[in-house]
């Protein structure tokens, strides 16, 4: 029973992490889809920003 729950979990894990790498994917394809219809960036971050890192969008500093 034990080693059926603690698979289960392991399971449970892999899933919820594919799932998110793929939501985050299908947000940044909708940014850039918005991107291209010429919706303003501000409301674009505003309705992406869930808490996820901005990837190498803004130039850093040198």
């Amino acid at each position: 029973m034990n080693t059926s729950n603690s698979r289960f979990l392991i399971d449970f894990i892999i899933l919820y992490s594919t799932l998110k790498v793929q939501r985050d994917f299908v947000k940044l394809v909708g940014w850039e889809q918005l991107a291209t219809q010429g919706v303003p960036r501000w409301q674009v971050h505003k309705r992406v920003a869930g808490g996820s890192q901005r990837r190498g969008s803004v130039a850093s500093p040198v």
